[in-house]
């Protein structure tokens, strides 16, 4: 280009334009530049007023420039310019001002070129520059359209995310609200006015089943509330440079308190299950707290369920906003360390409450064995793995066209075999202790009867 012109350009946006800062930040100053020097016309956003705009017109002259000038060695972003990133601006303008750049253009009326082709020569028509350069900017404009328009997707995506993310916090909290102030709270002040009364009134539930009913949900409600502040101070402007992966990386070492109630959930749900059978003055309480608008609603058993869902649906959430994060972006190293530290604390605790589920299993067994010498199956060590309909053969009669029906509840180390009298009513017959490892062998001579095995 002519001296001339970048002399005007310099005049402008240098020398007599006071808000070369506002300029450089919204784009418009990058963008002259490199249409004054390319003399292609590049698209953009003439009065940008939203910070969409401006980042919008940052990473299109961020764009040009580096096919203006392809060893450019500056690495900046759209968000260094839209946020003023004083050092990345200084470094790219001290590069522009210091190197020295070559850029060829033939001239538009330059003489036809002849180059040999085959055994004969052909003439080239005359190159016309700016009929090319026009074609690669609409190419190129087409290219960073579509380019844009994918990372305004996933912006919106990410927003999106991000919102339902502070809602169904806000919704969790509430809900540890109504759990504490309209069932426990209640609750607990029966139970101490009882024990303090000299009457012999009896409580809806004793201090006793109130810790196992709802564990520490307490601490839990506060840790939670803590964490919304946090979510809600990020979450108050959403922007394109948004981040709250550190959040929840800060917030993993307390959410293990999460472990004991995970660890009393299904003990607290067998206990709610049979207190609200055998106790009309409980079914009662829990009827009338129904029927507040307060509630909600919920029953008490969908309010204990919460704490035990929340930390799934934060992996859910987490992985979707890690997928609509790019690379560059300051969330995306944090929003990987937190899915991957949740993650892990996640299935901890769902261990821990599938051993739960399975050891009190045990008891509920314990509770269907009828018999004149059943035995106690109840230990801290034990826990159940599985049951069902078996044909016990014995191995003496011909063939095994001799069989029992017996009903079998396989544990880690025994094997109890029991008839079914009724639904959820077995006499007990004999326990086999199963040893470490315990090996089964196949048996196949047995004729009609097929998937025939022994305990060796």
């Amino acid at each position: 280009k002519s001296d001339r012109e970048l002399v005007t350009w310099f005049q402008k946006y240098v020398q007599g334009f006071f808000e070369l800062g506002t300029d450089l930040r919204n784009g418009l100053a990058l963008i002259s530049f490199v249409e004054t020097v390319s003399g292609v016309p590049m698209p953009h956003c003439n009065d940008p007023t939203t910070i969409e705009q401006c980042h919008r017109n940052c990473t299109i002259a961020l764009m040009g420039l580096y096919r203006l000038f392809e060893n450019l060695q500056v690495e900046i972003t759209a968000d260094d310019l839209v946020y003023g990133n004083v050092d990345k601006i200084r470094a790219l303008l001290d590069t522009l001002a210091s190197d020295e750049w070559v850029i060829e253009v033939n001239p538009p009326n330059s003489p036809p070129i002849r180059v040999p082709f085959d055994p004969t020569t052909c003439d080239l028509t005359t190159y016309d520059v700016s009929s090319v350069l026009m074609i690669q900017c609409a190419i190129r404009r087409y290219t960073d359209s579509q380019v844009l328009q994918k990372l305004q997707r996933k912006y919106e995506h990410r927003k999106k995310v991000l919102t339902e993310l502070k809602e169904t916090e806000e919704i969790y909290v509430g809900n540890l609200e109504v759990l504490m102030n309209l069932y426990y709270e209640p609750l607990a002040w029966k139970a101490k006015l009882a024990a303090k009364s000299k009457s012999k009134t009896e409580p809806i539930l004793d201090e006793n089943e109130l810790a196992q009913i709802f564990g520490n949900v307490a601490a839990i409600r506060e840790c939670n509330k803590n964490l919304l502040n946090e979510l809600s101070t990020r979450l108050e402007r959403i922007e394109h440079t948004t981040a709250i992966g550190d959040v929840f990386v800060q917030f993993v070492p307390y959410f293990r308190i999460y472990t004991q109630y995970y660890n009393n959930y299904e003990a607290s749900s067998v206990l709610l299950d049979k207190l609200r059978d055998e106790r009309q003055i409980f079914r009662d309480f829990l009827a009338a707290c129904i029927e507040l608008p307060e509630s909600r609603n919920q029953p008490l058993e969908s309010l204990l369920i919460n704490p035990v869902q929340r930390l799934p649906r934060y992996i859910l959430l987490l992985k979707e906003l890690y997928g609509n994060t790019h690379v560059e972006h300051p969330d995306f190293s944090s929003l990987g360390e937190a899915i991957l530290q949740v993650q892990k604390l996640a299935n901890t605790l769902n261990k821990k409450i599938q051993k739960s589920q399975a050891a009190n299993e045990v008891i509920l067994i314990q509770n269907k064995l009828v018999g004149d010498d059943v035995p106690n199956i109840v230990s801290p060590s034990r826990f159940y793995i599985t049951e069902g309909t078996i044909k016990e053969v014995n191995l003496d009669r011909k063939q095994g066209k001799d069989y029992t029906k017996i009903y079998a509840f396989l544990f880690n180390d025994i094997l109890l075999v029991s008839k079914k009298v009724m639904h959820n009513v077995y006499r007990y017959r004999y326990v086999i202790k199963l040893a470490k490892p315990t090996r089964i062998k196949d048996i196949t001579n047995l004729g009609v009867l097929t998937n025939a095995f022994t305990i060796v």
